[in-house]
């Protein structure tokens, strides 16, 4: 038994357009949409990388600290880093670095580095402060969360071999901790690292943190900020 056959109903032209005008529309919005994302992640990555800097507006003299101005060079060579070595007022039996974190300085005064350092100087410990690159009045072009921070540390860490007979100890805090650890490694005279708060994977504490620091959604901001960053550093959170 044959089926009747459904009538032909020929669809207007002005239905059809308006179709396209509005598959068209949502297409257009989601482009908008992802270029919009995508500036939105490139300038949460340059601030990220160009935090604003600290001043350095304290002074060991401030403390009645006995000091010297000192000038280092990163272990890549070319990155001028600024500092000073606080000394204790007999011979010293250690000489201890400094690591301030992200977005810091080298007095870190929120923790405070300062009262830190009168405690080991009346210990008899040299204490050596100074700024990574891209932080108070060190050189360098951007923060790189403690990758190429590592060869700051370590050229800090060959300057005061080279000046001082005494053994080195690191005290680094979140991204100077995880730098300390990671310069402790590759420097068989670093005798001791004290690591507060430190990351153990930057990778990790990126994914985690970005929302908080952006307070943007997590999605799609953060895998977009974490595929944007690398081109714009040359680096690999992953190292």
């Amino acid at each position: 038994m044959s089926q009747a056959k459904q009538p032909y109903i020929e669809e207007k032209p002005g239905k059809r357009n308006w179709r396209k005008i509005i598959g068209w529309t949502i297409g257009i919005i989601i482009i908008l949409a992802l270029i919009a994302s995508i500036g939105i992640s490139i300038y949460v990555g340059q601030q990220m990388t160009h935090p604003e800097k600290k001043p350095i507006d304290q002074y060991p003299s401030d403390y009645g600290i006995t000091y010297d101005d000192a000038s280092f060079v990163s272990a890549d060579g070319e990155t001028n880093l600024s500092g000073w070595v606080l000394h204790p007022e007999n011979d010293a039996k250690m000489t201890v670095i400094f690591a301030h974190g992200y977005k810091g300085n080298r007095f870190e005064d929120h923790i405070p580095f300062f009262s830190l350092a009168e405690n080991l100087l009346d210990r008899d410990y040299r204490v050596i402060m100074f700024d990574f690159r891209y932080a108070g009045e060190s050189e360098g072009a951007m923060s790189t969360v403690g990758a190429k921070e590592q060869l700051d540390l370590l050229g800090v860490v060959d300057w005061a071999k080279e000046n001082y007979d005494e053994p080195v100890g690191l005290y680094g805090i979140s991204m100077g901790g995880s730098t300390a650890i990671l310069t402790a490694s590759q420097d068989e005279d670093v005798v001791g690292v004290v690591a507060d708060s430190p990351f153990s994977d930057l990778e990790d504490y990126l994914k985690v943190n970005l929302p908080v620091w952006s307070g943007l959604p997590n999605f799609p901001f953060t895998p977009l900020i974490m595929t944007i960053i690398p081109l714009m550093s040359d680096l690999d959170p992953k190292d």
